[in-house]
């Protein structure tokens, strides 16, 4: 079985977006952690749950160059950053 797919962020609000533009996907998890927030999605369609995922860091990372989410998937790690 896989693991989850996992974001973190380091801001209370864009942890709360995300939690609120995935709700609904299958294993929702969202941890407060050292130094930000975890979000992790389980999702039983893994193609669909990631482009989810990808697409609701990208809108709520818009407008805040400063901001940055990594995502972990399959012990990889991956930065997106705010524009």
């Amino acid at each position: 079985m896989r693991e989850p797919l996992r974001v973190r962020v380091a801001d209370e609000q864009h942890a709360a977006s995300l939690a609120r533009r995935l709700n609904g996907h299958a294993g929702l998890d969202v941890q407060r952690d050292l130094g930000g927030y975890e979000i992790a999605v389980d999702g039983a369609d893994r193609d669909q749950a990631i482009l989810a995922v990808l697409d609701a860091i990208r809108d709520t990372l818009a407008g805040a160059p400063a901001s940055s989410a990594s995502v972990l998937l399959d012990g990889r790690e991956y930065h997106m950053q705010g524009d």
